[in-house]
């Protein structure tokens, strides 16, 4: 059941790879470490795992912030639980008016109207 949900956004991500700059599919679970979660984004954006290692959350969130800051990406954050942590998580994800998506996939109803 988690491959079948799974699999639509992720298609979607893989589909708009020419439309965008960056493009990241982030599955987070039921129990999400938001500094696993920001470090999964550098991950997906090709920043070496070496140079955000040691950051903190703060850190983290500037981190991705200066990576998508000018150019156009596409973000799936994948069965996010925790209304908290997205909050997080959302903090780094600027809009920055170049036409950037961010979609986040929950079974949380305070999730997703947050």
């Amino acid at each position: 059941e988690d491959l079948a949900r799974q699999l639509l956004p992720r298609q979607l991500c893989d589909s708009l790879q020419a439309q965008y700059v960056h493009k990241a599919f982030v599955p987070v679970g039921q129990k999400p470490e938001v500094n696993k979660v920001l470090k999964d984004i550098h991950l997906e954006l090709r920043v070496r795992a070496s140079d955000v290692a040691t950051l903190d959350e703060r850190q983290l969130v500037e981190k991705v912030r200066e990576q998508l800051q000018n150019v156009r990406y596409f973000i799936v954050i994948d069965d996010i639980w925790d209304l908290e942590s997205w909050g997080t998580t959302e903090c780094a994800l600027l809009d920055n008016n170049r036409g950037s998506r961010v979609i986040t996939t929950t079974r949380i109803h305070e999730v997703a109207d947050g």
